[in-house]
């Protein structure tokens, strides 16, 4: 998933929120709106936990982008020195976690495509088995959170998605704030993988 402030800024028309994007499929590139790319309607739409406000999920995902829009921009964007305090660099790399957590592939492989290991485990914590409320339930206390040490302190979050974003924060395999300057050209990357930093001679990755 990659959030609507990251994404207005390689607009071609600023005024309407438009980039240009390629479709892979059919290789023609247009004009779209950034409302209308990456992202996948009432996935985050909780009937069970809010039933007074069933878009609460969506309400506090866009407030957390909002305070992460203004810190990538008050650090990443104003000048050549970047430097992060702790709590800054924790609060990102809980972002990117839950960033991985809260997309349609995520809720696919609790609803879909679980192991009967997995079912086993997760199934302590819900006892109806219904593993969509589980993540969406998770989810709805992960996005309050701002750093690890809020969600290992939070009551509510269960046990194996406390585990899930300590190993996205803070493990050998962490998320973790990278930057890099192209050598020339305005060149970027967007991705959903680990990070890979590349220096020397160009390398071929597959």
């Amino acid at each position: 998933y990659i959030p609507q402030f990251i994404l207005r800024n390689f607009a071609c028309d600023v005024d309407r929120n438009l980039v240009y994007f390629c479709d892979k499929e059919s290789c023609k590139i247009s004009k779209c709106d950034t409302r209308e790319l990456f992202m996948e309607r009432n996935l985050y739409r909780d009937e069970i936990n809010n039933t007074d406000k069933p878009v609460q999920i969506e309400h506090d995902l866009a407030a957390y982008e909002g305070e992460i829009a203004k810190l990538i921009k008050s650090k990443f964007l104003t000048g050549r020195k970047i430097e992060l305090t702790p709590e800054e660099d924790s609060m990102l790399k809980l972002f990117f976690a839950i960033m991985s957590f809260r997309n349609i592939h995520a809720k696919e492989k609790f609803c879909e495509t679980l192991s009967k290991e997995s079912k086993d485990i997760y199934k302590y914590y819900q006892k109806n088995e219904d593993f969509e409320d589980f993540w969406k339930r998770n989810l709805g206390h992960l996005v309050r959170c701002r750093s690890i040490q809020d969600v290992q302190r939070n009551t509510e979050i269960d046990p194996p998605i406390k585990y899930f974003m300590w190993r996205d924060t803070c493990w050998k395999y962490g998320r973790y704030v990278v930057v890099v300057e192209p050598k020339e050209g305005d060149g970027f990357v967007l991705g959903d993988c680990y990070p890979l930093v590349f220096t020397g001679d160009p390398v071929s990755v597959p």
